[in-house]
Formats: structure tokens, C-alpha cells, sequence
């Protein structure tokens, strides 16, 4: 029976950006310290939560929030639409978006050290597959050198690197990587609201959904008025129009039952309307408070395991 190869970094020492004497990772002379690193680089659920659900156990769902890897779009037309690019760390929100905002997580520095994949990325396949499809986000990304420049400002890449040296780094890159492999780098960029949808309606997380994108309760509760307020207009002038339709010379049994029902509809419904509010508020409220109680206690835990395991 034919053996798997051996993961090999994907590009030579010779075309590597970052060589060992820039690499300091002096914090992490420890194995255990090594993996908590490379964990907490590449995880793809949320760290803080216990039951936190990752872009890929959602995947049979991700073609509702994003096309394909392939129409990843480059730095240059996320500026072309208006889009602030924003610098986050943790490798679940890199390259998703929502209104004019892109998120993205700088290359770390040991990405790009040949002796660093060798030693620790190499070593696990599933790790080389996750660095390697990050990576190839980057090279989707910077497509041209006005691209580069703007991932140099927005400090997306390490200091002193040239657009030639990004290039050099580029091609012993496949102009494709691997077959679709059913994980959350088969997709491109990702717009929050709807994976937030996908959760809520697909995973029963109808409080807090993937992520939440306000942190306020009136920036929360400000879109359910919105709404409220633009079907109550609806419903004001049908109203109208029945008032009008009731005058003597047009009224009829029929239009009078008709207003009269609907009137009481409108009624209950703006009755239920303003109770839903009050038991949604109730209800998030609640559960954010369970998501706390339950961080704060995953947190203890994990620094108690953390203390136990040092030698």
C-alpha cells in the first residue's frame, strides 16, 4: 500500500521573504507554546466559545454568502467599491466583508520562512493544508502591484518586501491549488450578514448568529423599528384607501366587512408586533448573558489546564 508523501513547503529558501534572523520567535521555545501558536493562527471557530460553530461546518451552506474561490476579488477592487480594509487576527474572519468593510488577517512572518514550514507547518498535513489555502488568498489578492502597495500600507505584509521578491515568492505557487477539498477556502470573500443568516436559520443560533455585527442594543434593535415603521406606513394608507372607499356614494357591505376585519388585523398585529420586541430583547438578553457566563468559565478552564500542563 503506496504512502502519502511528506508535505513540503510550497516555495525554496532562495524565493522565501522572511529569513531566520528576521523570524524571532523566541516566546516560543516550547512545543506546547509552538501549538497554541499555530492554533490560535489558523483556527477557524471562535476561540472564546465552547460550542462555536466554524465556516466549515457550514459549508454545504457557504454558496448563499460568497462565490468560489476563483472570483476571489483583488485588493484594488474591494477600494474600487468603497470598502475599508480592515485588519483583524483571527484566520475565521479573514476575507469577509460586510457593508463597506473587508476583513482581512496579515501573513504572519513564520508563513513566509522556509526553515519555520519545514519544522513545524510540514509536519502535520492538515496544518500545511490550512497555511498553504491561506496563502493562495493572498496571491488571488495581490494580482497586481498596485495591489501590493496597498497590502503594504494597510501593513498586510512584512516590512521590505519588493513587488519583484512577491512575485518570485508567487510562482513556484500552482496557478490552482488542489481540488475542491469541501472547507471554507473553496470560497472567496464572505458576507457576514449572510453566513449570520445561515446560522441563525440553518444551526438554530437565532440570538447571537455566527458573529455579532453590533454590539449595542439600540444599533441592535434600530433595524426591527426600521422595519416596523415601513410596514405600519403600508398599512396606514390601506387604511386611507378604505376610508375613502367607505364614503356614501361608494360603500358596500362587502368593502365595510372588509375594512372592519382588517382594521382588527392590523391592530393585533401591531399589538404582537411591539410584545415580540419586548420577549425578543428578553430573550437575546438572556442569551448573551449565558454566552458570558459560559467564556468566562471555558476561559478559567483552559488557563487551569494551561498551569497543570507546565512542567
Amino acid at each position: 500500500m503506496s504512502q502519502a508523501s511528506t508535505p513540503t513547503p510550497p516555495f525554496d529558501t532562495k524565493h522565501e521573504l522572511v529569513n531566520d534572523t528576521e523570524l524571532e520567535m523566541h516566546p516560543l521555545n516550547t512545543k506546547r507554546r509552538m501549538d497554541e501558536y499555530l492554533h490560535r493562527e489558523t483556527c477557524l471557530k471562535d476561540p472564546n466559545s465552547t460550542d462555536a460553530i466554524g465556516l466549515n461546518d457550514i459549508y454545504s451552506h457557504l454558496w448563499m454568502a460568497g462565490l468560489l474561490a476563483a472570483n476571489t476579488r483583488p485588493l484594488h477592487y474591494h477600494k474600487f467599491l468603497g470598502r475599508d480594509i480592515v485588519i483583524v487576527e483571527q484566520m475565521r474572519l479573514h476575507l469577509t466583508w460586510r457593508n463597506n468593510q473587508v476583513f482581512l488577517k496579515p501573513i504572519p512572518k513564520c508563513f513566509l520562512n522556509h526553515n519555520f514550514w519545514s519544522t513545524n507547518i510540514c509536519k502535520d498535513p492538515a496544518l500545511h493544508n490550512q497555511v498553504l489555502r491561506f496563502l493562495f488568498t493572498y496571491i488571488r489578492l495581490i494580482k497586481h502591484e498596485s495591489d501590493f502597495n496597498l497590502a503594504h500600507k494597510y501593513e498586510l505584509l512584512p516590512e521590505g518586501i519588493s513587488w519583484k521578491q512577491w512575485i518570485d515568492f508567487t510562482l513556484p505557487f500552482p496557478s490552482q491549488p488542489t481540488e475542491r477539498q469541501r472547507d471554507r477556502w473553496d470560497y472567496g470573500d464572505l458576507r457576514l450578514s449572510r453566513i449570520n443568516l445561515v446560522v441563525r436559520v440553518f444551526c438554530w443560533r437565532p440570538f447571537r448568529g455566527w458573529i455579532m455585527l453590533r454590539t449595542d442594543y439600540n444599533a441592535y434593535f434600530t433595524s426591527f423599528f426600521a422595519v416596523l415603521a415601513a410596514t405600519f406606513a403600508v398599512f396606514s394608507v390601506a387604511l386611507s384607501a378604505f376610508q375613502v372607499a367607505m364614503s356614501p356614494d361608494f360603500a358596500s357591505p362587502h368593502v365595510l366587512k372588509a375594512e372592519y376585519w382588517f382594521s382588527i388585523v392590523s391592530l393585533l398585529l401591531l399589538v404582537a408586533s411591539f410584545v415580540g420586541v419586548i420577549l425578543w430583547f428578553v430573550a437575546l438578553f438572556l442569551s448573551n448573558a449565558i454566552f458570558a457566563v459560559k467564556s468566562t468559565f471555558g476561559r478559567r478552564k483552559r488557563i487551569r489546564a494551561g498551569s497543570s500542563a507546565q512542567p
